[in-house]
């Protein structure tokens, strides 16, 4: 309930500024040497666990995206065919509730532990 310490793993939601440079762009954000603005999180190809709910079989290559949810819907042609599993599915429903529409496609799915991974990118539609 409090804060303390935990032993749970989390994943990062921002990509730390570099340690060199330290200036900001004139949005905010940390600039990269080229000058342009680092990435956003969200907008970042990554590699995330999910689990498949029902009879669902998802096969490598399937496009889908994440609905808002607790734990993040996996949706494929509009319907639901698993979960993003923690600690992975604090960060996308942050990534979602911050107006990011995350897509991608399953990497790999193991039908007998009913596990797989998806490769999801974000992109700003919240304005």
């Amino acid at each position: 309930m409090g804060g303390g310490p935990t032993t749970r793993t989390e994943t990062p939601r921002r990509i730390p500024a570099p340690a060199s440079d330290g200036q900001l762009a004139g949005d905010g954000l940390a600039a990269a040497p080229n000058g342009k603005p680092e990435p956003n999180f969200c907008e970042l190809k990554q590699e995330i666990d999910f689990a498949a709910d029902g009879d669902a079989t998802p096969s490598p290559g399937l496009r889908v995206r994440l609905a808002p949810q607790h734990l993040p819907l996996v949706m494929a042609g509009g319907e639901p065919i698993g979960f993003v599993t923690e600690p992975d599915a604090t960060a996308m429903r942050h990534c979602i509730e911050e107006g990011f529409q995350m897509t991608g496609s399953v990497r790999a799915f193991v039908p007998a532990s009913r596990r797989g991974k998806l490769t999801i990118s974000g992109t700003d539609v919240g304005g």
